[in-house]
């Protein structure tokens, strides 16, 4: 029977991994897969995500949907969305961290050997004339209000059920 990797063997990984040693190379000095590293740094632990559940995250995926019309920013299809991190931090749910993009042109942000017409900058918005890109913040404003209306709400319920 294989033996299990220890937190403190955990630690060693994740330091490992911040001085940029590679997946593989970091494999190979605790005798298992890349793939098993990559399960170790992201929190997996056999049978899910090891995360702090966000019980706001519905809403905030509700919110960030709505801000960018229910479409997907890059292609304007209004099937199949999911939202995107910028910044690549799940946990980073913040608003001007989150964008909306359908499921293939989120595999083409994140797979670009896929598809020869990936664009690196995929989430660029140039073709915003002044007058309509007033008219975005404006409805960013107004969904920023909005949602720390919310917020107010739920932290009431939240005093009220303590």
């Amino acid at each position: 029977m294989k033996k299990g990797i220890t937190e403190e063997q955990k630690k060693q990984i994740k330091q490992l991994r911040q001085g940029g040693l590679s997946y593989g190379h970091i494999g190979k000095v605790f005798g298992i897969s890349r793939q098993r590293v990559h399960q170790i740094l992201s929190g997996y632990n056999g049978y899910e995500l090891v995360r702090p559940k966000n019980k706001l995250y519905p809403l905030i995926r509700q919110f960030i949907f709505e801000r960018d019309g229910n479409q997907c920013v890059k292609c304007g299809t209004p099937k199949n969305l999911i939202l995107h991190h910028i910044d690549g931090d799940d946990l980073h749910n913040i608003g001007n961290n989150l964008v909306t993009l359908c499921t293939s042109c989120h595999l083409n942000y994140h797979r670009p050997s896929l598809t020869p017409t990936h664009s690196p900058h995929i989430l660029q918005k140039p073709y915003l004339t002044p007058k309509r890109r007033q008219g975005v913040i404006k409805k960013k404003q107004q969904w920023i209000s909005k949602y720390e209306q919310r917020i107010k709400i739920l932290r009431r319920e939240i005093r009220d059920l303590l």
